[in-house]
């Protein structure tokens, strides 16, 4: 089941996908996790850690990274990794989208892309995780339009009044 755009079509805005990360990246990928609002300092220097590790490690096939750009400027990205604990389970661990390219299918076209990998891998389910705050309710309205199913939550996971929502999807 392919991810459904949840308004226009991206190929309305002229972007381009790519699955090979730089750290001549790194501003823009900052830009776009600083600018959605909801993560915090510590939050964005772990996604630079995360490239860090998939540039300097390749062959330990850890994380791996999808790039969307629009005119040069990097729109979004996704970064999925194996569970190396399970045979055939990943898991998104992040996706974000620069707000200014919201309604455009990006977050929809990257997730796609990052399940066609997984299957090509071998994988038959993709998690994805996320905080029960309000500020994160758009965030769970997309998986569920993406085609995860909300497997459970942990109540005050990353702090007190602040659970974590466990979405899973098989492939």
């Amino acid at each position: 089941m392919k991810s459904k755009p949840l308004t226009r079509p991206a190929d309305q805005l002229a972007v381009a996908y790519r699955d090979e990360i730089t750290m001549d990246d790194w501003p823009g990928v900052r830009t776009v996790a600083e600018e959605t609002g909801v993560f915090t300092e510590r939050e964005v220097e772990i996604v630079r850690e995360l490239m860090v590790d998939t540039i300097e490690r390749p062959t330990w096939n850890n994380y791996r990274f999808w790039v969307a750009q629009a005119d040069r400027v990097i729109a979004g990205f996704t970064c999925v990794s194996p569970i190396h604990t399970t045979p055939d389970r990943y898991e998104i661990y992040w996706i974000a989208v620069h707000p200014e390219f919201h309604g455009h299918g990006i977050a929809s076209r990257l997730v796609d892309l990052a399940i066609a990998r997984v299957r090509k891998q071998g994988g038959r389910k993709l998690y994805v995780e996320t905080s029960t705050r309000s500020i994160y309710e758009p965030a769970r309205k997309f998986y569920l339009a993406a085609g995860f199913v909300l497997e459970g939550t942990l109540p005050d996971y990353y702090a007190d009044d602040d659970g974590k929502a466990i979405f899973a999807r098989r492939l």
